[in-house]
């Protein structure tokens, strides 16, 4: 069937995880069109939103999740439909032209496209089939969700090489024992995950089949790689086309570097006066070169704000990003992430990294996972708070004295909650949404447990999905710390 759509036209593709993934998506980009990968788990609004700010011409989608778009009136094409299309005649594609446009959230709470081109996911591919040693041979396992920008990494090395692609199916991505057994039984040889999930999964499971398995999205924190495959840990702003550095974890230490740059990348670290810095001094990431996307859909000046000219270099690595990312190079020409420029926490006068504490709750015996957010007092300044998971019930006196032991008092988290599991995005990514304020009132040193349990009452009713967690220990420290058991 023949729709009316024009070359540059966007097309929205909203399905559920299936073989139709890459074959939209490829239907698109063959007839000349930018594709938008929609999730089919966001909100209506945030999909309504998405397809309307994009200006999409086509929505290819299934007659169930139609329903959720209420907004869109341009032409609409089932997937069950597409093995009868009939054959037309293919446009020619452009290195400039613009290959997919995808949304990531916004400071402003608007989310943002991204405009990713051929040629940016061209030199991607060729990287990645020469340092993963990609053929025909091997098998890739797609985890990542369609609307994350690691779902190409997934999908088109192993398309442009002739590897085969095992799709994970929803209901195992979290099941790392059936994910597991999923890839042994199709022999996957290639995979990414969200850096939580690799970093469980490296530890916890033994895997014969795998070669290779990279994590990003995160900080990676300390780990004893595994020993059957190897580990890699990425550093991926999706304005620079899925990946920008790589670095092999071969031994545990204290902070994962983030690597060195990508084939047809260079890295800067500059100060606030756009100064390079030498080794070891911290500044912002700029990342140039030939994987650097087009800039943000309808966002004039935020484009202009991070997209520039790079004035280190006016030949093929001219334009640039500012990643907003706090790093320093090591001696040995890896790049170490610190945090975000913005990032900073400041608790009593100091400024803190929040996952410097983390890295600490890890080392206590039987933490499984940590996440630690920055709250508001409500007569000003700020505190921290620690939500952990373990297999078995935490003496959070004994966390909190081993967390006196390594670190300044400031450093303390004054609230430590043992949850059933660390809440994640679609993306798989520690859902910090979901962490309430406890509101601690200041003029107290401590709170009893009934009315601890008050505090997060608003919060479990509000978030159903997570009525399940189980409030099992706190404790409170402030400036005279105090603990209750």
């Amino acid at each position: 069937m023949q729709k009316n759509i024009s070359v540059g036209d966007v097309v929205s593709i909203l399905i559920p995880r299936c073989e139709f993934m890459p074959i939209t998506a490829l239907g698109a980009l063959k007839a000349g069109c930018v594709y938008q990968p929609l999730d089919s788990t966001y909100p209506p609004e945030r999909l309504n939103f998405m397809i309307k700010d994009a200006d999409a011409k086509l929505l290819i989608t299934t007659k169930k999740l139609r329903n959720l778009i209420t907004d869109f009136t341009g032409e609409i094409l089932f997937i069950d439909e597409i093995p009868h299309a009939e054959k037309i005649s293919l446009p020619q594609i452009m290195p400039e032209d613009i290959f997919i446009l995808l949304y990531t959230s916004g400071s402003t709470g608007v989310p943002k496209g991204v405009k990713l081109k051929h040629k940016n996911m061209v030199c991607f591919i060729n990287w990645y089939k020469k340092f993963y040693n990609l053929t025909e041979k091997n098998c890739v396992g797609s985890y990542a969700s369609f609307g994350f920008d690691a779902n190409m990494m997934d999908t088109y090395p192993a398309l442009t090489c002739g590897a085969a692609i095992c799709i994970v199916p929803e209901e195992i991505r979290l099941d790392l024992e059936a994910m597991n057994k999923y890839f042994e039984e199709n022999q996957v040889t290639h995979a990414f995950m969200t850096t939580q999930i690799a970093r469980q999964f490296a530890t916890d499971i033994e895997n014969q089949s795998l070669k290779y398995l990279s994590s990003g999205g995160e900080k990676l924190v300390t780990l004893n790689p595994p020993k059957n495959y190897n580990f890699y840990n990425g550093y991926d702003p999706t304005e620079c086309t899925i990946f920008t550095t790589i670095f092999k974890v071969k031994k545990a230490e204290a902070n994962i570097p983030i690597g060195k740059p990508l084939d047809n990348v260079k890295l800067y670290v500059v100060d606030q006066n756009f100064n390079r810095v030498p080794i070891g001094a911290c500044g912002e990431l700029w990342v140039a070169g030939l994987q650097v996307g087009a800039g943000y859909l309808n966002r004039p000046e935020k484009t202009a704000e991070v997209f520039i000219k790079n004035p280190f270099d006016d030949g093929e690595y001219s334009n640039a990003y500012r990643t907003g990312d706090i790093v320093r190079y090591r001696a040995d020409g890896n790049i170490e992430f610190i945090g975000r420029r913005d990032g900073q926490v400041k608790i009593r006068g100091f400024r803190i990294e929040l996952s410097e504490v983390e890295a600490v709750i890890r080392q206590f015996d039987d933490i499984k996972e940590v996440t630690v957010q920055a709250y508001d007092y409500a007569n000003g300044g700020k505190f921290i708070a620690a939500f952990i998971t373990s297999d078995k019930q935490i003496n959070v006196v004994e966390l909190t004295a081993f967390i006196k032991i390594q670190k300044p008092a400031y450093m303390v988290p004054a609230v430590i909650m043992q949850i059933d599991k660390i809440p994640l995005t679609i993306n798989n990514k520690i859902d910090k949404k979901h962490y309430q304020n406890p509101n601690l009132n200041t003029q107290s040193m401590w709170l009893p447990p009934t009315s601890l349990k008050k505090i997060f009452a608003t919060f479990l009713r509000k978030f159903s999905i997570w009525k399940k967690l189980e409030l099992k220990m706190i404790s409170l420290n402030l400036a005279a710390i105090q603990f209750w058991q």
